[in-house]
């Protein structure tokens, strides 16, 4: 099984770019990506979204090497929502396609905004 370390070496490499990049993007010394690398040091969390910018892969292909989730970086609360209305089978969120859940995720964060300018 592929570890996050060799996810993200991986990468860099079919991405074509050098360590020495992706520690100057991260703002950290080179020892610290080679470690990484080469003694497989756990990569602080603080780092993920940064190197998934670096990378242009999302956290979860990173942490867990799924592609991400159509609702990969919903609020909780628009989560909890999905959630009821699954919970109803008013809709399938396991089965939508990312198209989707990508139109659905934009929908109703569009409709949470609206709300909260009303109730100003």
């Amino acid at each position: 099984m592929e570890t996050v370390n060799k996810r993200i070496f991986r990468l860099i490499k079919e991405k074509n770019h050098s360590q020495k990049e992706m520690a100057i993007f991260l703002d950290v010394r080179d020892s610290n990506i080679s470690s990484w690398k080469i003694r497989g040091s756990s990569i602080d969390s603080k780092h993920i979204p940064k190197i998934a910018e670096f990378l242009g892969a999302s956290e979860t292909y990173l942490l867990e090497g799924k592609e991400k989730a159509p609702f990969e970086g919903a609020s909780h609360s628009l989560i909890k929502f999905f959630k009821k209305l699954q919970d109803n089978n008013m809709i399938d969120l396991e089965n939508l396609t990312d198209k989707e859940g990508e139109e659905l995720y934009n929908t109703f964060k569009i409709a949470l905004e609206v709300q909260k300018s009303i109730k100003k």
